[in-house]
């Protein structure tokens, strides 16, 4: 199996320094809730959010996709900025699924688990991948 295909699919919220956690979760409840995100869009390999088109939404993003690539580093995010403001989230196999099953309801619901639950479901499925 290739490195790429051993990578677990879980986020880890230890990656992200331990003073920026709590503002981290806080702002993906910001940047995904339903009353902002304004359209969603399936991708080949992942989905594409439609956020507000203003500067503090772009800062908020940026700072987001910062510290979420460091607890999961098997997304690939791409901005689209022009008369829309696009997060396209996407990865290699099965990131489209977790996307699907995880993600998308939890935006629907706006029920975002804690980071502690976050890095318990990490540590499992880390601790699977090594027996």
């Amino acid at each position: 199996m290739s490195e790429q295909n051993d990578q677990i699919i879980a986020c880890n919220p230890a990656a992200i320094h331990p003073d920026e956690r709590e503002a981290h979760g806080l702002l993906a409840k910001e940047l995904f809730s339903s009353s902002t995100i304004l359209e969603t869009r399936e991708l080949a390999d992942g989905y594409g959010f439609r956020l507000p088109l203003d500067t503090i939404m772009l800062h908020k993003a940026t700072k987001w996709i910062a510290n979420e690539r460091l607890c999961c580093p098997f997304f690939t995010f791409t901005l689209i900025v022009g008369e829309q403001f696009w997060i396209e989230v996407s990865g290699t196999e099965g990131v489209k699924e977790l996307i699907k099953l995880e993600l998308l309801p939890m935006l629907e619901s706006g029920d975002f688990p804690t980071m502690d639950a976050l890095q318990t479901i990490y540590d499992e499925a880390s601790a699977n991948s090594n027996s």
